[in-house]
């Protein structure tokens, strides 16, 4: 599922790499007085976020992926498929629609995250 919004930058989290050579990188953006997502970018994306800053006002896309992981375990993460500086044109990273976490993109410890 696709959703799509606009927002402020609220936080930039540092790239994690792990030893399977998967990257993400997190970051939250405010949309309103109540909700404030937490999203992520993964693999060479990772780098994009270098081009914005916390308090620049963003607009996203992002994709609900869930999955389930040992027994009665369920992850749901937000992966984001775009972002750029809201009402620019240009320098936005571009849409992929076919964003999928696969079990080589998790880590080497096990977890799905």
């Amino acid at each position: 599922m696709k959703v799509s919004t606009t927002g402020t930058l609220l936080k930039i989290f540092d790239t994690q790499e792990f030893e399977s050579g998967f990257k993400k990188r997190e970051f939250v953006v405010k949309v309103d007085e109540y909700n404030e997502i937490k999203m992520e970018l993964q693999k060479d994306r990772v780098d994009f976020l270098d081009k914005l800053k916390e308090g620049d006002e963003v607009e996203t896309s992002f994709f609900v992926n869930g999955r389930h992981w040992k027994d009665d375990k369920w992850f749901v993460s937000l992966t984001c498929g775009f972002i750029k500086k809201a009402g620019e044109s240009s320098n936005a990273m571009p849409v992929n629609e076919n964003i999928k976490v696969t079990a080589e993109d998790t880590n080497d410890d096990g977890l799905p995250f």
